[in-house]
């Protein structure tokens, strides 16, 4: 469908999952650690929350499975039990010292005497194991309704997973939890971690997932939040650049992606590149503050690329447009520049791009609008829904990244 994204598309179900995705997989590369800010309203991003918050205990959960119990199964405590038992068909080790002094006193029997060495794994440290499992479980089976409404399997995945473990040495011989520990069994506990780095690590991944584990369990909120289209296209450009960025350099998080009230002076991320550090701006209005009436001009693009060392700046914006309209946007693209570029900063302007849900000119690749001298301008398709055909976002990606950031003569 060569449209933009409406409300009540059809497409949104597939487009919800494709963002998810996305900041699951900027969590899984460590690019994220933070999406919406301390004190940020949740009405203001309800599905990015949401599906943060979904990403988040996904994460925790497949951590859980994937390393904290592999490590733990090689290193469960457990306490030696003496058993004694008579009997007339012995099997293994006899102990004649107790069977002397049994017929003894029982000249008539026969029986010998056998005394086991057994493993019990009934320790507090292992009461927390299964308690742990238990909540684990519990938490799955209340995450699974939110994930199957993205279309996300990984809900019953992780869920059959862990019933499995359950019902497989070691896990099977654990006791049951118990709820909460005694004071005396929380010291051991806290012994326990300290020595032994497999508690250590399961008592870490308790505590963090107990601080991203609230999930209202009402049937409705199975039924994602609505968000309004444009933004959603908005932040699935952004994720995509920033996933892009980081298959050539390393990029580091340096604040949150949503907050109430965003430092337009601190960059989202930095990325350390051959030509040095370039940040990449989320939200970041003109700097018009030296003059008294152009900052209530509002109009800005979604992101901004800037060299730390030269200033130079490259503005990228994302159109939920139809075809016909792109001859606005790039109007509004060359009102960006003069808005960063005022009064004397123009050469600091390396040129611009925009993002691009319908293709017009576009094609598949990126398109050059200009590349001459003065600001370069493109522009490329990222279609709502995957399509590896579109490698215009990829290709401007390159384009930044190799661009040397000569120094700018308003600097």
């Amino acid at each position: 469908m060569n449209q933009p994204l409406r409300a009540n598309d059809p497409r949104l179900p597939a487009v919800r999952a494709r963002l998810y995705a996305l900041l699951r997989l900027a969590l899984h590369r460590r690019l994220l650690d933070a999406a919406i800010g301390v004190g940020a309203p949740l009405q203001t991003w309800p599905f990015i929350h949401t599906a943060w918050h979904l990403a988040l205990l996904e994460t925790h959960l497949a951590a859980l499975i994937e390393t904290v119990l592999p490590t733990l199964a090689h290193a469960l405590s457990a306490e030696s039990e003496r058993h004694r038992h008579e009997t007339d068909t012995p099997h293994g080790h006899v102990d004649w010292h107790a069977t002397l002094r049994h017929r003894l006193h029982a000249p008539q029997s026969q029986n010998v005497i056998q005394r086991r060495v057994l493993r019990s794994f009934d320790t507090p440290e292992n009461r927390f194991v299964a308690f742990v499992l238990d909540w684990a479980e519990t938490l799955v089976r209340q995450t699974a309704p939110h994930l199957a409404a993205l279309g996300v399997v990984e809900g019953a995945h992780l869920l059959n997973t862990l019933r499995d473990l359950r019902r497989q040495p070691p896990w099977c011989w654990l006791p049951a939890s118990g709820g909460a520990l005694t004071p005396q069994e929380q010291a051991r506990l806290s012994a326990i971690t300290g020595r032994h780095p497999a508690y250590a690590a399961l008592w870490r991944w308790w505590q963090q997932a107990q601080r991203c584990a609230q999930i209202e369990d009402e049937p409705h909120k199975s039924r994602l939040p609505e968000e309004d289209p444009d933004r959603l296209y908005e932040v699935l450009v952004l994720l995509e650049l920033v996933l892009a960025l980081s298959e050539n350099v390393p990029l580091v998080q340096q604040r949150p992606l949503f907050t109430t009230t965003p430092d337009y002076t601190a960059p989202t991320f930095t990325a350390e590149t051959p030509h040095g550090a370039l940040h990449l701006f989320y939200q970041r209005s003109a700097p018009l503050n030296t003059y008294r009436r152009l900052p209530t001009v509002r109009g800005l693009p979604d992101i901004v690329l800037q060299w730390a060392a030269s200033g130079r700046m490259v503005l990228v914006d994302a159109k939920n447009y139809a075809p016909g309209h792109h001859s606005e946007a790039l109007y509004k693209m060359l009102g960006y520049f003069y808005n960063f570029g005022y009064p004397d900063r123009f050469a600091a302007i390396a040129g611009g791009a925009l993002a691009f849900s319908t293709e017009e000119r576009e094609g598949r690749g990126l398109h050059a609008w200009h590349t001459g001298e003065g600001q370069a301008l493109f522009s490329f398709v990222v279609p709502p829904l995957p399509d590896e055909t579109y490698t215009g976002l990829r290709e401007f990606a390159a384009w930044v990244l190799c661009a040397t950031p000569a120094p700018s003569g308003g600097e």
